[in-house]
């Protein structure tokens, strides 16, 4: 997925890595002995937390890196949970509480690209959101499969990178209903609702 605009071509890939990431099953759920583990449902996360434009002293010339910081997730809820939330209508995000989880996986990635001319913030904001999450996403679904399997919890397949949930924003910014403002909910909180 390419922008419009020439960003994506002043923009090198330079580095992907894992800033944080919780992983954790409650004491009272056992997947690997679990009676309705295929009942339960899945829910994922996917949000463009923030982006910077770094200027790194590197020598004699100043090197420009564009830094974008994207959580991912997926949380585990009991059929009663999404049966319940099904019948009023109210997304999982509001009603579930954490300690209604089965299990949850969280990871925080930051995606790193050398920018190699001219850009605007403009065309930096469009990638972030139609962009950035291609290059994470490879590691995001070995990690997830990875802990999964660690946990004992059923084996997820992910298809190919999906939107980030706060994509509305950037699309009401462009039709002019606001300024963009990216959730910044920090994974340290107890709160990992989603």
């Amino acid at each position: 997925m390419r922008t419009k605009n020439s960003t994506a071509r002043m923009l090198e890939p330079r580095d992907v890595f894992l800033r944080t990431n919780i992983s954790r099953l409650p004491e009272s759920f056992d997947p690997k002995y679990s009676s309705d583990i295929d009942a339960i449902a899945v829910e994922f996360r996917h949000v463009i937390l923030r982006s910077e434009l770094v200027d790194l002293n590197g020598g004699a010339e100043i090197e420009r890196v564009f830094r974008v910081e994207i959580e991912l997730g997926a949380r585990w809820i009991s059929p009663e949970d999404s049966k319940a939330e099904k019948k009023t209508a109210k997304p999982a995000t509001k009603t579930t509480k954490p300690s209604d989880q089965l299990a949850v996986i969280v990871a925080t990635f930051v995606a790193e690209f050398e920018v190699k001319g001219d850009v605007s913030r403009t065309g930096l904001k469009d990638f972030s959101f139609k962009n950035a999450s291609s290059y994470v996403w490879p590691y995001w679904r070995e990690f997830l499969v990875s802990q999964c399997a660690r946990m004992n919890l059923p084996k997820i397949v992910l298809g190919n990178v999906t939107r980030p949930g706060n994509y509305h924003a950037l699309e009401d910014e462009n039709k002019g209903k606001g300024k963009y403002m990216p959730k910044t909910r920090r994974l340290a909180s107890v709160d990992h609702g989603f």
